[in-house]
């Protein structure tokens, strides 16, 4: 609920902040850089909206601009008072933060504010753990660790004063590292270890390819990663992710090997001469590579990028729709003996269906956050279905638990009877057992009903006990409110054990809920890892085909479906019989 809460207040406070006079303000900028790294938080950040930026990106329109747009029609004064509030309210939060950014860089955009109407208050905030910066010709927000660290442009001057690069190399540098992206940090552990230029183009690709897998890195094992840097132009030396780094390019260059044999393949078979074949399949095979790779280090990437945003979006439609017909599928084959006629049967049909969806929902939002660990997805999923499976099971409980007021109804009947000493009192005693076993029990029940209204067998609980032969109650004991609710709750209890599977702790709540928490324990990790797979399958599907992707993805969900909810509904109608 944080972000909700603190959305709320950024509308609240646009909507009824005051603005003063005119009049203006001059003032100076502030320092840092920014790069989105999402989902460093905690879990329940996971569960909602934890992807701040894009939600930012989302409110900018619906939000932002309207309230700019009214900002215009007062004084510059009364913007920058405005702006000051903000600020002020803004406190901890980053989600706050690029809110108040966004602001600025559209009052920026529409002329109503310039670098020279800054001041220094707009960007400070003591109690903020993050800070804005103007260096790059619109504010961005950036963590309050990175202040005081060298900007991009400070550590390549750090870099050349202490070599002597020609100029060749020093623009190079320069263009590398712009199209890295490194944050302040980063960029302070890269000028650490970085000892020597690249002697050649083929060593500058090989840095820059370093430095593209480092970033896909969360950033502790990033800073790792550089740290390894010295050892990057020499075979020989080794280090945990160099290797991984080399054997992820011989992968790549195997993939460049196999498409110049199949564009070589492709190109004969159209008639081109072996000269033309071989230049066609290396020009192919060359630029197939560059979006095998590209993918490569975008979907195994702990950021967010586009690709994975997009990949994302997918993966989900996928899971929601493969969840859905899988969900709908098993249910029918494992119940397809049972009762079709009643609404009860598409009553628990359409229950399981909903609920599906508002779990795959949570699924797919935390299983496609990249940034987090495969630990930290497996508690963050445990911690969404634990509270949501015990509001399912209760809901499944009130839906289709045993009802007792019809009970009630028919025997409130029969009391008034027997309290009249009317002698229709059997024949009407037979006849609403009858009516109540037609209408709503399974044949076996009306005897079980029967016998214990007389007094042929005793009740499992020994308060029950005194709960005789009706025959043997006087007139006015009928009206005692405890006997009569002890004999619905013996008859409840008998009802619940006729019905239940094989393990019964007391409530049909309870048997739903242990049990699929219980399931879950091995479920929820293996669903992940196979959900991780179809993510990566999707994800690296426009390096081939997104058609042959797609189609991999529903052979791998099937298999898994078929092996594991058939088992599901198998071992759940057979443990707690629904």
């Amino acid at each position: 609920m944080h972000k909700i809460s603190i959305l709320i207040l950024f509308l609240f406070i646009f909507s009824t902040t005051k603005l003063g006079d005119q009049n203006s303000i001059s003032g100076s900028r502030s320092i840092a850089s920014f790069e989105q790294r999402s989902c460093k938080s905690s879990i329940s950040k996971i569960i909602l909206n934890y992807k701040s930026k894009s939600l930012v990106e989302k409110l900018s329109s619906s939000v932002i601009k309207p309230g700019v747009e009214k900002l215009s029609k007062f004084s510059l004064r009364s913007r920058l008072k405005f702006l000051n509030h903000l600020n002020a309210k803004r406190g901890k939060s980053k989600f706050l933060s690029e809110m108040y950014a966004n602001t600025i860089n559209q009052m920026i955009t529409k002329g109503l504010l310039s670098e020279e109407d800054f001041s220094k208050e707009l960007f400070k905030n003591n109690s903020g753990a993050y800070l804005l910066d103007f260096s790059y010709g619109e504010v961005r927000v950036t963590p309050k660790i990175w202040e005081g660290l060298p900007t991009q442009d400070e550590t390549i001057d750090i870099i050349l004063q202490r070599t002597t690069p020609g100029v060749s190399e020093a623009l190079k540098l320069r263009e590398v590292l712009e199209n890295t992206e490194l944050n302040p940090l980063e960029l302070k552990e890269f000028e650490k270890h970085f000892v020597r230029y690249p002697k050649d183009k083929d060593e500058w690709k090989l840095l820059s390819e370093y430095l593209s897998f480092t970033g896909s890195m969360r950033e502790k094992q990033q800073l790792k990663a550089l740290g390894e840097l010295p050892k990057l132009f020499y075979e020989s030396d080794k280090g945990k992710h160099l290797n991984n780094f080399r054997s992820l390019r011989k992968n790549i260059d195997k993939y460049e090997s196999k498409q110049v044999k199949k564009q070589l393949k492709k190109a004969k078979k159209n008639g081109m001469s072996d000269l033309e074949a071989k230049a066609f399949a290396k020009q192919e095979a060359r630029r197939m590579t560059e979006v095998y790779s590209n993918l490569k280090y975008a979907c195994r990437s702990t950021k967010h990028t586009e690709e994975s945003k997009q990949s994302a979006k997918l993966t989900s439609k996928f899971f929601m729709g493969m969840g859905v017909s899988a969900t709908a599928a098993s249910y029918g084959y494992s119940n397809w003996d049972k009762d079709k006629t009643e609404f009860e049967w598409y009553g628990k049909l359409a229950h399981d269906l909903s609920w599906k969806i508002f779990f795959q929902f949570g699924f797919n939002a935390i299983m496609t956050d990249q940034s987090a660990t495969f630990l930290k997805k497996n508690l963050a999923i445990h911690a969404f279905y634990t509270p949501a499976d015990a509001i399912e099971a209760s809901m499944y409980e009130l839906e289709f638990g045993e009802k007792d007021s019809f009970i009630k109804e028919e025997f409130e009947k029969m009391i008034e009877l027997r309290k009249s000493n009317d002698p229709k009192f059997v024949e009407e005693y037979n006849k609403a057992i009858a009516a109540l076993n037609h209408k709503y029990f399974p044949e076996r029940f009306r005897s079980l009903v029967k016998k214990m209204i007389s007094g042929e067998i005793p009740t499992e609980k020994n308060e029950f006990d005194e709960i005789l032969s009706l025959e043997e109650i006087a007139t006015g004991e009928l009206e005692d409110e405890v006997l009569r609710d002890k004999l619905m709750e013996a008859i409840a209890l008998k009802l619940y054990q006729e019905n239940a599977g094989q393990v019964q702790l007391g409530g049909q709540f309870l048997d739903r809920y242990v049990f699929v928490r219980s399931y879950d324990v091995l479920d929820v990790p293996k669903s992940l890892m196979v959900g991780l797979l179809i993510y990566k399958t999707i994800c690296m599907g426009p390096a081939n085909s997104v058609r042959n992707a797609m189609i991999l993805s529903s052979v791998i969900y099937t298999l898994d479906q078929v092996i594991s909810k058939f088992v599901y509904y198998k071992i759940r109608r057979k443990v707690i019989n629904q």
